[in-house]
Formats: structure tokens, sequence, C-alpha cells
């Protein structure tokens, strides 16, 4: 069954980066901003299954009323929740924190500006890794109003007596958990054959030698270009092998010839360009370039040979079919997860126990390493410890990171001891630690990134890192680890917005009828309708980005399409577009003028219907008065916008648009019209409302 949490827009990013929403009292060391109607209730989640009206007074932010709708009964049924049941609503009372995903909530709101702006405020958040999955939309609320439902004295006697079984709150472990997961998932996406990582290794020695040439003007030292002359020459062993022999073969005999034309490295360049090989700019031609021309040369030669060696590693791992015991290689046990390394499960132990932090792995290496070799020392015991190898390899670990003493970090057959290693030395920084693996030539990363997953916990991980991986599959891996009794899901939740209204006490969605197309659908028909070489696919990132500032399509939008100096409006290909958002746009109107179901699908600007609306909520004195004004607004929206003598620029289809304007009209000559009565009816009339 579903149910509804209010809730602020202002916690929007604290909810999605946890994906959990949760009693205030959980929210210890994150930001979450509880609504004045439940600041005395910290102990507890309000679950209603109607959504009831209420607003948010705050000028200084942007801060709207968001509504979860909640729809998943295993989480509700694990235990006895109190609730509170009249014939108009009923209310849970939960005592935990209620776990979401795409599939068993959307994020809802009551107006077009309120989805935009909290929408945009997400986007650039580095913690929020799903939010183009999550379904965010409008809708409207029941007449039913929040203050009405908190003050009666039936839900308050059921509140005051209620029961509530309060479980331990496992989203530390959880969050530690999830984090570990995915870094494991990364980590076999990134590890490397032994070729791979000695590449890698060549890539980021040539990489720093070429950045040393280019910033001293492309002036390369003698002992530098020697130093690359050897490293290419390794990397044409490990990923052209045979290469010289092929050379001898065909021109061995007349390699003396060559020398003596002095084009001998001409022709080896040609040999090896016409086979895909990138090989160092001539030298003596760089010695005589001008600034410019060498540090361009040595641009691009290192970006050649970044993408030789990238392609080299892309080719290594094309056609590996993953095996479906890749992540055997873990287990979760009562949220806590097992990997099948003993040493690498002390190191997780730390971290769930709290002894292990970003902050303590920063502040000092050296107690963290003598922390992590006591617990190595007290599983294998005493006896084992003395003469063992990884007294020696830890010992080595501490004197590095102590005195500064020689240290390698391959000098180990135990990929564990490595990887804890590699963590100790680098984990606190995803970046650093993935430059650190590379330099030194490591090929297993599955242990150290889960590691680090687990450091930093899913809810801090950037989704930079992650969204090449954030597919159906894996969202139902991670999930089924720590539920088991998961459902695993084919797809994402589709995207097309859906505005509910409520008529009569019964839900009536225009789901199919009239919902809005998300970008990507709506681009794909303008691509169908155009054909797609006449599309401007260059162009498609401006187009979305009018798009989602005007509310989809809409007369906003095209107006917008056509006054934008990215597009180049109107000439060649892009006429060929207005003329098909022109297409779409009419057959939108012709779609809604087909439609009236009980008035609860009309525009605000051509509903007879609106002024019953609002009517209740004017003073008598003035309901003649502001009929009048209503009438005349909208029969100046019903008119074509050139022939307006008022309001030519107004989308009469964008109903947060003509309502603002209306409840701004005659503010200065309309005495009647106080402002608290204008906020009034902004607020009924945007609450039945939604921009379509």
């Amino acid at each position: 069954m579903k149910y509804y949490i209010l809730t602020s827009s202002l916690n929007l990013n604290t909810i999605l980066s946890q994906e959990r929403i949760a009693p205030q009292k959980y929210y210890v060391h994150t930001y979450y901003e509880v609504l004045p109607e439940f600041a005395g209730y910290g102990d507890m989640l309000f679950l209603f299954s109607v959504i009831p009206t209420f607003s948010i007074e705050d000028d200084e932010r942007d801060n709207y009323p968001m509504v979860i709708e909640f729809d998943d009964d295993t989480q509700l049924n694990d235990e006895t929740v109190s609730k509170y049941q009249s014939e108009s609503c009923e209310v849970l009372f939960v005592g935990k924190s209620l776990y979401l995903t795409p599939w068993n909530c959307r994020i809802l709101f009551f107006s077009d500006e309120a989805r935009l702006m909290s929408s945009l405020s997400i986007k650039d958040s580095r913690c929020v890794k799903l939010e183009d999955r999550f379904l965010i939309e409008n809708i409207r609320p029941e007449e039913i109003t929040l203050s009405s439902i908190l003050r009666n004295p039936i839900f308050l006697n059921c509140f005051s007596s209620r029961k509530i079984v309060c479980k331990d709150d496992n989203y530390d472990i959880i969050n530690i958990t999830k984090g570990a997961i995915w870094g494991n998932i990364w980590g076999h996406k990134k590890s490397m054959s032994p070729d791979s990582a000695k590449l890698k290794r060549l890539q980021r020695r040539m990489y720093a030698i070429i950045a040393s040439v280019i910033s001293n003007d492309g002036n390369c030292k003698p002992q530098f270009y020697e130093e690359l002359v050897t490293l290419e020459q390794h990397f044409h062993d490990i990923a052209y092998p045979g290469i010289e022999d092929e050379w001898n073969s065909e021109y061995e005999i007349i390699e003396r010839k060559l020398h003596e034309l002095e084009v001998y490295s001409i022709a080896k360049r040609n040999f090896y360009n016409k086979r895909g090989i990138f090989v160092l700019p001539n030298a003596d031609v760089m010695s005589n370039a001008d600034v410019k021309d060498k540090k361009e040369k040595w641009n691009f030669y290192r970006n050649e040979i970044i993408k030789a060696i990238d392609r080299y590693i892309a080719q290594q791992k094309e056609g590996v079919v993953e095996d479906k015991t890749l992540f055997d290689q873990i287990v979760v046990d009562d949220y806590k997860l097992n990997t099948d390394d003993e040493f690498i499960n002390l190191v997780l132990n730390l971290i769930y126990n709290g002894e292990l932090s970003v902050e303590k792995l920063r502040r000092n290496r050296a107690d963290v390493i003598k922390k992590i070799a006591s617990e190595i020392q007290n599983h294998l015991r005493e006896e084992n410890w003395e003469s063992s190898s990884e007294r020696k390899y830890m010992l080595s670990l501490y004197n590095n990171s102590e005195n500064f003493e020689p240290f390698s970090l391959v000098d180990s057959p135990n990929i564990a001891l490595i990887s804890i290693a590699a963590f100790i030395m680098k984990g606190e920084n995803y970046d650093d630690l993935i430059r650190y693996l590379e330099e030194e030539g490591v090929t297993d990363y599955s242990y150290v990134l889960t590691l680090w997953g687990a450091l930093e916990g899913y809810e801090s991980l950037s989704k930079g890192v992650f969204k090449s991986l954030l597919t159906v599959e894996n969202v139902n891996y991670v999930n089924a680890q720590i539920w088991k009794e998961w459902k695993p899901y084919n797809a994402f939740p589709s995207h097309a917005k859906i505005i509910s209204t409520v008529v009569n006490g019964n839900a009536i969605s225009n789901e199919g009828q009239t919902s809005v197309l998300g970008f990507d659908s709506f681009f794909e028909k303008l691509q169908t309708s155009v054909g797609k070489k006449k599309a401007m696919p260059n162009d498609k990132r401006v187009y979305e980005n009018l798009y989602n500032q005007f509310g989809g399509l809409s007369e906003s939008f095209l107006d917008a399409v056509k006054n934008s100096r990215l597009l180049n409006s109107g000439k060649g290909a892009q006429k060929y577009m207005q003329k098909a958002i022109e297409k779409m746009l009419k057959e939108k109107k012709e779609e809604r003028n087909n439609i009236d179901l009980f008035n609860g699908n009309k525009y605000f600007y051509d509903d007879s219907e609106a002024w019953n609306i609002i009517k209740d909520i004017v003073p008598d004195a003035s309901k003649d008065k502001i009929k009048q004004d209503l009438e005349w607004f909208q029969a100046e929206l019903q008119k074509p916008r050139k022939i307006r003598k008022y309001y030519q620029r107004i989308d009469e289809n964008n109903d947060n648009e003509s309502i603002e304007c209306f409840c701004h009209l005659k503010e200065k000559q309309a005495p009647y019209f106080t402002k608290e009565l204008r906020e009034q009816i902004r607020q009924r009339l945007l609450s039945h409302y939604a921009n379509r």
C-alpha cells in the first residue's frame, strides 16, 4: 500500500545521497531540516495514506513542500506499527529508517517550479548517484490539511497512546557495506592483466616526463629523451610483440643503405605509423622548431601515447565474458560484508567498529599500520608472527611511514597485503590511490577498492566514479546482497511526468493522456520527425537545458529555441527542428482539447470552474471585484498572443506562469486584493493546477 511522507525540498540531497528517510534523531552527522509541524516528534516518521495540503513559509531560500511516496510492504510489515485511522486518512507511526529505491518510491512536488528547482539542486551533487533514476513528478494534494489531522483530538489521543517498536538503526553499517560492495564491483572492473598493468606504469612515467618537457617550452633534456626512447621500446615490446622481428625480416638487408641516406629514422617511423604504432617526435626536428610548434607536437605525442595504451588495455578486456562467480569474493551477513581473505576482513572490522576512518588514516598512518599489524599478529598467533613474511612486510611499511625508508608495494606475493598497504598509503583519496596502484603496476584492484569503498561509505562515494556502473543489474546485485528478500527488476522506472489529481475523493491520473515526455524521449521523437541527419545531435545539450528550464514542450520552450543564439536559429537544418517542435506542440494542444475529465485536466486560463476553486477564501466584500478580475484575465489569455493588449509574452499553457501573473494583477491599484489574499489564492491555485 502507498503511504506519503511529508518533508522539505531542502532535504532532497540528503535523502537521495543516503537513499533512505528516517526519524530526525538518526540524522546525527548529516543535514536534515524537519518540518515545524513534526519538530517535536524526532523519534518517528508519520506516513499518511493520503497527501494532505501543507505549505512552507521561507522567503530566504528555495524551499518547497516535498512528499515521498513510499510503497514497500516488506519494510513496513516486519514490525508492529501503531497507527491512527479515520474516514479520510490513516497515519502510521514508524520509528526506523526506510530505505528508498527507484522502484519503491516517487519524489512528489505540488508545482513545476518546485520540481524543476529541486531537481536542478541535486544535478551537481557528487553524492546523489541515482538522481536520474528516481521518479520526480508533480501531484496535487487532497483538500484535507495537515493541521486538521494533527490537531484532531482522536489523532492526539491515538498518538499519546502509541506503541512504537524501535529497532536498532543499521544505517551506518549498511552505508559501509554498500560502499564496500560498489568498491568491489569497481575493483573488478579496474583490474587488468600483468601486461596492461606494466603499460599503465609506463604511461604514468611518460606522462610525467612529457608534462615536464612542455612546461620547459618544449625543450627535452637528453637524459629525459633517452628515458622516453627506452620506455617507448618497452611499450612496443609489450603491446606489439614481434614488431622488431617484423622490421628486421623486411628491412634488415637495406638498413645500412637507409643509414647512409640519413632516412633510417623516417623509414622506421613510417613503418610504425602504417601499423598504428606511435613513436616519439623526431629529436632533430623538435630541436629546430619554434616554441609553440614544439609544445603542440609534445602535446600531440602525449595524447596519442595515452590513447594507444588505453586502447590496448580496452582490447585486452574486449570479448571477456563476465564470470558468474565474479562476486563470490564477498558475502554479506547481518548487513556486514566479509571477503574470502581473513586479512581484508580484519581491516573491514576496524572500519565497522569505528576504529578506522578517513580522518584517522590521514592524521596518523603509522598508528593505523601498528593497529592493522597487531590484528594480523593476533590472527596468525605469536609463534607464527615473528618469522613471518607478513611481519617483515608490515615492518617495512611502518619504517617507510615513520622514517622514510625505502618500501616496495609489490614486494609481497600476497595480493591482500599489497591491497592493505596501498589502502593505508593512499586510501583516503581515490585519485591518489588509483595513481599509486598504476605507478606500482598492481593488477588486482578488487580488495583495495573494497576497503576504499567501505572507508568512504556509499553516501560519500562520488557518482563521477560510478556513472558507468549504475546499471539495473548492478543495483539489483548490491541490494540483493544486503536485503536477501530483494526482488530483482528488469529496468528502471519510466520517466514520463505524471500529474495526478483528486476529484470527489477519487484519485485520477492522466498518465498516458497528458504525460509530458522526458527529454530523451522528446529528442528521440524529434529526431524521428526530422530525420537523424537533420536533427543536429551536437545541439542536444542546448535543447536539453531549454527543455528543462521551461518545463518541457510549451510555447515558452519553442520561443526560447527560436531566440537562442547557440542554435543558429532559423538557418539550415535548424528550421526543420523548429517546424517539428511546432508540430509536436500543435499535436499536444489538440490532445489537451480532447480531454475534459471532471475539469481536472483544464488549464487555469481556460477553466470556467477556476472561480469555484478560490471563492470560499475570498472575503464577501471583494468577491464581485476579484471574480471580474479573474474573468477579464482569463479572457485576455484566451486571445491569440499577437492580438492581446496585455500579456503577449505569457505562455497560457504554463499554469505556474499564468497563476503568478494573475496574483500580481492590479497590484498597486486594487486595495481589495490584499497581499495576504493574493498569497492564499496563489497557494490554492498552485495546489489545484500543475503545469502541463
